[in-house]
């Protein structure tokens, strides 16, 4: 489909005719829609989705760019399948500001019975919601949820309609042939890290509880469980509240569980009550590396008592060291006198330390910071210098320092200072 901006303003309205697409498949017709840019308002006709497919029609959506406002007509998504359709959806950049599934279907994802195939790896989602039984981002009615988030992302609202999740299945879901459930990765890459609100949907009067605000939907009582697979890797900012008891996982596992995140996560988690069910891990403190202890050799003669300064380990607070993939990694602290340094076993190296960090050092008596690492001359930077560098910077300021092989950097609250390194 190609449409021309003959006003050349870059704004789009389009209407969907009775079982169309408002852009994409007409009367049982399947849409594939990409969008770069421009400012668009696309409405559904009846089972038409806003911007996909059209009534029992799949719908395939590319979106790079654009500012863009998508409601789906009876039983469709918002952006993706039309009644009945499954919803293949990539975002990569641009700004959806309302994506709202009609009936049944999801805001961004399946139509109702459809499921939502959703790849977001940029850009910005205003407001996701899904229809009755819909879920914000993934499966429409009955439908599963294969979503994944990568990057610079940020999902300000997904919400689930009646028993659905915010991010994962529709409400009254099951699993597929091969017993699969739904399927949601989030994770941080080099070029950032999301930073999602999701919100499950109510729990309903026919016996459906609530569904989760990443995960699965509810179903009926006495009907099969959906389970879902949720990973996640690095560091993300995660918001997330149940519509029942449920905050990120399924009610037949109950909270979903993850280990090994990166420092600066964040994961808050509420029942539908507003009660705290945080779950171990969700906000990853430093690693704070066991205290070696120097045990003397037989016969060795105790250390002078005079001039001579003798190194021995210490443990920094807050001090943490990561890898090139931002993992952290093992270090050491030893001090000699009024010298402190830091040693890890890597070649892309970075040793995380704030303001607040170095300035109390100073006040112990430090004098003299070193960084020791693999295939890398140790380097040096006074404290006082350091501390001169951004005088009127808070306590919390980051101070960076890394080693790529023989190259050195050091940046202060996310300034360039590597000349101050020796």
């Amino acid at each position: 489909m190609t449409i021309t901006d003959n006003n050349n303003d870059g704004k789009l309205t389009a209407n969907g005719g009775y079982k169309g697409a408002g852009i994409g498949g007409g009367y049982f017709g399947n849409g594939t829609v990409k969008i770069t840019d421009g400012d668009i308002n696309a409405n559904g006709g009846y089972k038409g989705a806003g911007i996909g497919g059209g009534n029992e029609k799949d719908g395939q959506v590319t979106i790079t760019g654009g500012e863009i406002i998508a409601n789906g007509g009876d039983g469709s998504a918002g952006i993706g399948g039309g009644y009945s359709g499954n919803g293949t959806v990539t975002i990569s950049g641009g700004t959806v500001t309302e994506a709202s599934g009609g009936g049944e279907g999801a805001g961004i994802g399946g139509g109702d019975s459809g499921n939502g195939t959703v790849n977001i790896s940029g850009g910005t989602i205003t407001k996701a919601s899904g229809g009755y039984y819909g879920a914000g981002i993934g499966g429409g009615s009955s439908g599963l949820g294969n979503v994944s988030i990568e990057g610079n992302v940020t999902i300000k609202n997904a919400q689930g309609g009646v028993g659905a999740a915010g991010i994962g299945g529709g409400a009254r879901g099951t699993s597929d042939a091969a017993g699969n459930g739904n399927k949601i990765s989030i994770k941080s890459t080099a070029a950032g890290s999301p930073n999602i609100t999701a919100k499950g949907g109510k729990a309903s009067d026919d016996g459906l509880s609530g569904g989760a605000a990443i995960g699965s939907g509810s179903v009926v009582a006495g009907a099969t469980e959906v389970k879902s697979d949720i990973t996640m890797e690095g560091k993300v900012t995660i918001d997330a509240t149940g519509g029942g008891d449920v905050a990120i996982g399924d009610s037949t596992n109950g909270e979903t569980r993850f280990s090994g995140l990166q420092v600066g996560t964040k994961i808050t988690r509420r029942n539908a009550k507003g009660d705290d069910v945080s779950q171990p891990g969700d906000v990853p403190e430093p690693e704070k590396p066991a205290q070696p202890t120097v045990t003397p050799s037989e016969g060795a003669e105790a250390p002078s008592t005079g001039s001579v300064e003798v190194e021995h380990p210490v443990t920094v607070e807050g001090l943490y060291v990561t890898n090139v993939l931002g993992k952290q990694i093992t270090h050491t602290c030893t001090q000699n006198g009024t010298t402190l340094t830091i040693r890890a076993n890597g070649i892309v190296t970075s040793a995380h330390l704030t303001l607040g960090m170095v300035r109390t050092l100073k006040a112990q008596g430090v004098k003299t910071l070193v960084f020791t690492t693999l295939l890398s001359r140790s380097t040096t930077v006074s404290v006082d210098a350091l501390l001169a560098a951004e005088p009127d910077a808070p306590d919390e300021a980051a101070v960076v320092w890394t080693h790529t092989g023989p190259r050195a950097a050091l940046t202060i609250d996310g300034a360039d200072h590597s000349a101050l390194l020796k």
